[in-house]
This record gives structure tokens, sequence and C-alpha cells, in this order.
């Protein structure tokens, strides 16, 4: 799947289901600014394995990708 590196595959491979993997994939991959990996890699960080919580965070990091980042990295 393009915008998916193999790196951001395992993390989705490791976290979800294989029913679920390729739709994780296809709502990661609808975000397309800046930083891909690091934003689709944290924002797995904070689904911590619940597809609903994919999504949100998607739409989030679209309009301004920081947003995702401060979340992950301040996580409690």
């Amino acid at each position: 799947m393009p915008s998916i590196s193999k790196k951001v595959w395992d993390r989705i491979k490791t976290d979800f289901e294989p029913s679920q993997q390729t739709e994780i994939a296809a709502a990661l991959s609808l975000y397309k600014d800046t930083e891909r990996q690091r934003v689709q890699m944290y924002i797995l960080q904070l689904a911590r394995g619940n597809k609903e919580e994919v999504c949100n965070p998607v739409e989030f990091a679209n309009q301004d990708y920081r947003n995702i980042v401060y979340w992950a990295e301040n996580q409690g």
C-alpha cells in the first residue's frame, strides 16, 4: 500500500488483528502532510491497538500534525 512504510506496516501487524490491518493502513494513508512516517507511528502509538482510535487522529494530523506529535510525546 502506498504511503505506508515497512516500519508502519510492522507496527500495524503488531497492534491489530489481520482482519483490521488493511483498513488501518488505508486510514493512515489518508495522512499526506509532512513527516508522514513519524506521524503515522504516533497515531498508532496513541491508538493503542484500538481501530476506532485511528481515524480521528488522522483528521487532526491533516489539520495540524503538530497536535499528534505533542499528544504522543506528552501522553501519560
